[in-house]
């Protein structure tokens, strides 16, 4: 099966399909304690999830095979990744955006920010220790570097990505083994930190003119300054405006099949159209 071809993406999400539907995988369909859960975004991000791993797989596979660290070649698969990182963004956005207009910007701040913890905090450190293993045994168990450069490395890669830094570690360059997946979860962090400040808003009836004013800022510093930081703002907050729509019943009416034809509309534009997955144009 060509690695590059897009149709080989598809045979693998059709695969994935037919493994998850066995009857085991019913058992987590619906967990226990999830108030509020909306099924379609359940899917969406399995399916996005699915796209970042083939994405930093073939990254990997063309670094082990060439050398070379860079996307990869077919267009399909460069825009792959980082149109599903977008896409992570926004629901994040307009899933927390959601919560705090339900609770009126006051939520159990020690409740989701522990819950934040404890479910980004497990997986990082099983990977980042795994990582820590691979990194030492290239190198010998010997080190190649000040004990001193080494533990601050360490510690900084311990840090649950809460330090916007991913250092090599005695000498070997550790985003390559990682493929340089955690890089993501910074922003997460300043988003969920952000929250404190702008849950405000969401106590009365500003909460759309807020989210409105920042998208339409953001968008002002990323087209004019060119701040990738205010890209990535973008996304967050187009995940967040779509929350203050719902919350006020402002919605199209058409109906789901319809909708569902127009986001694969979408999707299908920015694959033939867009050059970066995290551009301007692609995240509107």
């Amino acid at each position: 099966m060509p690695l590059n071809a897009p149709w080989a993406y598809f045979v693998l999400v059709i695969i994935v399909l037919a493994v998850v539907a066995l009857p085991l995988f019913r058992l987590i369909e619906n967990p226990v304690g999830v108030s509020v859960r909306y099924a379609a975004i359940d899917g969406l991000r399995g399916f996005l999830a699915l796209s970042v791993f083939v994405f930093h797989l073939l990254v990997m596979h063309q670094f082990i095979a060439t050398g070379v660290w860079d996307v990869p070649a077919s267009r399909f698969y460069a825009l792959l990744g980082p149109i599903g990182v977008s896409l992570f963004f926004m629901i994040t956005g307009f899933l927390f955006w959601g919560k705090m207009l339900r609770v009126k910007g006051r939520p159990r701040w020690g409740e989701l920010y522990i819950g934040r913890l404890f479910r980004i905090g497990p997986m990082y450190l099983f990977v980042v220790l795994i990582m820590f293993g691979i990194v030492f045994a290239r190198t010998g168990f010997v080190l190649h570097e000040p004990i001193a450069a080494v533990a601050t490395s360490v510690m900084q890669w311990l840090a649950l990505g809460m330090i916007d830094t991913q250092p090599d570690v005695n000498g070997v360059r550790a985003t390559h083994v990682l493929a340089g997946v955690t890089w993501t979860i910074w922003y997460e962090w300043l988003f969920y930190v952000s929250l404190l400040l702008t849950s405000w808003f969401t106590r009365g009836r500003l909460h759309g003119w807020f989210v409105s004013g920042a998208l339409a800022a953001c968008l002002a510093g990323k087209i004019f300054f060119k701040l990738d930081a205010m890209g990535f703002a973008v996304l967050f907050l187009s995940g967040m405006a779509v929350a203050s729509l719902l919350h006020e019943n402002l919605k199209l009416r058409v109906p789901d099949n319809i909708s569902s034809a127009i986001a694969v509309a979408c999707m299908a534009m920015i694959f033939v159209f867009s050059h970066s997955g995290y551009g301007t144009v692609t995240a509107m």
